[in-house]
């Protein structure tokens, strides 16, 4: 089929001049600038024709994708639960009852939760579903939640206030309280739930309700504030703010005794921070005899991460990888005045596989470990000794531990590749597990699936894990399609957690979804996460390439049958690999990407990502990133794969422009070559941001979608 791509407009005056420590200073065009402004005309037509080219290559395949759509909606439409907190007698937990676009949050009574009502339902929020939930914060007594939501996928939220019934099915009171220009914070309850804190950045009075989440702007000069309730937003009180470092980010928590305020400050996405401890909170905001706030200034050099768990008085107890790549757990000692040496002690010291997380309740701490990208959960005493591990009900990962420092309630969610998201309860007394709710998925016996952790090298030697997931008589004959997926950034590691969607596409193509662990993650900790970022990000791509190599070899699969997926930072492995290695490839589909390494850093939240990716402000930086950024290395010579980029509208992460430039300078690059038979497209979705709180059924599409792309670039038809 002969694609006929749209002209797009190339400006050669534009460019930039980067300083070099291989050589002089170097001149890099970048023709597509004009892309980066999302609201102009021109941009506007440029993502219509794309969309109509795009489109009508996909109808090529008739009505597969509502045929598609159809039979995953069935399969998914059954009661899904999330998370569950208990506040005295009542339950809270996110429900989506079948084919919701947004789940719903509901309250339920503790000794009885079959009576449960609907507490609070983000399908209200707008006709599209394109608003929703994006953040929860549940009072102590369980009297007040503080709830933020986002309009078309975009990251700035408005908070709210509601007042939770006495009696189950009661009525609802929202509040007035309303706050605005809320990005990246999750508001934190006092102990007297007289207010809450929470982090803003400041208003940007040209911008438009309905634009917020189309800017570019960087977001700077965040503040975190405290609001009581009942009062404007204007009255907030100012708890912290940077004036010498506008890029910081903060996050704040009182400690269990509710003697001190925490406050974490960041510079970038790494989990290394610096921490302060607010001593008067009481004194300023509640007894109002001291009018400013006073700080020790705990950690100012961001040397390791510090994650509060628990104090008693002076001691406090953290989760940290100081001096520990792989996480322990210390003490340290409120220090007589600022600047005073720091009284460390070990509690639990590090082992050679990761510490995940600790979290404390009923004087004790409950760790969860990561062995070989699957999660070990064991019970210690407060300071330190090793009580019993809990058994998992099979090779998974679980979710966070949600429970109150005092209660003997936890519950939590397990999953793996092949076993369902469950909930499960766990009384602190006796730390018995018992199974809280369960999904009843139809057409789904986990017993007909195979999971399989294998191992292959990489090409400096470095063993790396990958999962494959398969029916269990499936064939390893070189000609089943595969669909494989990685992240490989910002020290997150890619557990095993239970997908439908890529259950689905086995069971429709008869093939296997294969998560490569590669390096960049956080899978081994923190220098698994220096093997793969800076100047090793090129590891992450090696690993790909090996790992595809692996599966060929195996038989798993061919070339011409695999298809590469993967989002944001993941979406930036695709076309990095794409780029390097087309040949691996049948089918490539990059999600809302990063692919202007040169220039990210000047958008929104991007400049946070340099704690990962380098800036191309500085030379050596610069030489390692202009030699993978995905716009300034596509293949001339080399015929690609089928591409398809896929982005949103309304994405203020990683801006739309990414995925506008990049696909622009592959149909300039390839699009015309006589060898290209292969299509090289982008779908853009409106009303759509990053990913986070995407309406079910445009989820459901999107994914079926990208089904009907495989079938085409793969010729491989799905049962």
């Amino acid at each position: 089929m002969t694609i006929q791509y749209p002209v797009t407009r190339r400006d050669d005056s534009v460019s930039d001049t980067f300083k070099s420590a291989a050589g002089p200073a170097k001149v890099v065009n970048d023709p597509y600038r004009w892309l980066e402004e999302p609201s102009s005309d021109e941009t506007k037509a440029w993502v219509e024709q794309q969309n109509k080219v795009t489109t009508e290559y996909l109808s090529k395949d008739g009505d597969l994708t509502k045929r598609l759509e159809s039979e995953l909606m069935e399969r998914i439409n059954f009661a899904k639960f999330g998370w569950t907190r208990r506040r005295g007698d009542r339950l809270f937990f996110d429900k989506n009852p079948g084919l919701a676009n947004q789940s719903i949050i509901y309250m339920a009574d503790a000794n009885d939760p079959s009576k449960e009502a609907v507490l609070l339902d983000p399908n209200q929020f707008s006709t599209d579903g394109t608003w929703s939930l994006s953040s929860m914060s549940i009072s102590r007594s369980g009297k007040l939640v503080a709830y933020g939501y986002s309009k078309g996928g975009s990251d700035w939220v408005t908070l709210k206030v509601l007042r939770v019934p006495d009696v189950i099915g009661g009525p609802v009171e929202i509040l007035e309280d309303t706050i605005e220009w809320v990005k990246f914070s999750y508001p934190e309850f006092d102990e007297k739930e007289q207010g809450f804190l929470y982090a803003r950045f400041p208003e940007n009075k040209q911008l438009s309700a309905d634009e917020k989440g189309t800017e570019t702007d960087s977001n700077i000069n965040q503040k975190m504030y405290y609001h009581r309730i009942g009062e404007q937003q204007s009255q907030d009180t100012l708890v912290y703010q940077s004036t010498t470092n506008p890029e910081y980010l903060f996050g704040g928590n009182f400690t269990n005794d509710n003697k001190y305020l925490m406050v974490h400050i960041s510079k970038d996405c790494n989990p290394e921070s610096n921490l302060s401890i607010i001593t008067n909170w009481n004194q300023v905001i509640y007894d109002k005899t001291e009018t400013e706030f006073k700080e020790i200034k705990l950690i100012t050099n961001f040397n390791a991460s510090y994650n509060y768990l628990h104090n008693v008085d002076g001691k406090f107890w953290f989760h940290t990888n100081l001096n520990a790549p792989m996480n322990r757990v210390i003490t340290i000692d409120l220090p007589a005045k600022e600047g005073d040496a720091l009284n460390i002690t070990e509690v639990i010291k590090e082992r050679e596989y990761l510490n995940q997380y600790a979290h404390y309740t009923s004087q004790k701490l409950y760790v969860v470990f990561l062995r070989d990208v699957q999660d070990v959960v064991e019970v210690f005493e407060l300071h330190g000794k090793l009580i019993r591990p809990l058994p998992l009900p099979a090779p998974g990962c679980i979710g966070s531990l949600g429970g109150l420092h005092d209660s003997p309630h936890i519950y939590f969610s397990f999953e793996s590749f092949t076993y369902p998201k469950t909930s499960f309860y766990l009384n602190t007394n006796d730390d018995v597990m018992s199974v809280f709710r369960e999904p009843n998925i139809k057409n789904f016996v986990p017993t007909d699936y195979e999971c399989k952790q294998e191992f292959y090298q990489s090409k400096d030697g470095t063993k790396i894990p990958m999962f494959v997931v398969h029916k269990k008589n499936f064939v390893a004959n070189g000609q089943a399609p595969v669909f494989l997926t990685a992240y490989g950034g910002f020290e997150y590691p890619y557990s095993p957690a239970f997908s439908l969607n890529l259950i689905f596409f086995v069971d429709k193509f008869n093939g296997a979804f294969v998560v490569a662990n590669i390096r960049g993650g956080g899978e081994y900790g923190k220098k698994w996460h220096d093997a793969g970022r800076l100047k090793n990000k090129q590891n992450s791509y090696d690993d790909i390439a090996a790992g595809v190599e692996y599966l060929f070899e195996k038989k798993y699969t061919s070339a011409d049958k695999l298809t590469i997926n993967g989002g944001s930072n993941g979406g930036l492995m695709v076309a990095a690999c794409t780029n390097q290695r087309p040949e691996l490839f049948g089918c490539c589909i990059a999600d809302v990407g990063v692919f202007d390494m040169l220039r990210f850093q000047k958008f929104t939240i991007g400049r946070h990502w340099v704690s990962d990716y380098g800036c191309s402000d500085e030379p050596e930086q610069f030489d390692t990133l202009i030699k993978y950024s995905p716009l300034h290395n596509v293949n001339a010579n080399k015929k690609y794969p089928h591409v398809l980029l896929v982005t949103g509208d309304h994405d203020d992460r990683v801006i739309p422009a990414h995925s506008y430039k990049y696909i622009s300078e592959l149909q300039y690059q390839r699009g015309n070559k006589p060898d290209q038979t292969d299509p090289l497209l982008i779908l853009v979705d409106v009303q759509a941001g990053h990913g986070a709180g995407k309406p079910l059924s445009k989820r459901v599409h999107e994914f079926c979608t990208k089904l009907t792309f495989i079938s085409i670039a793969t010729k491989s038809k799905p049962n």
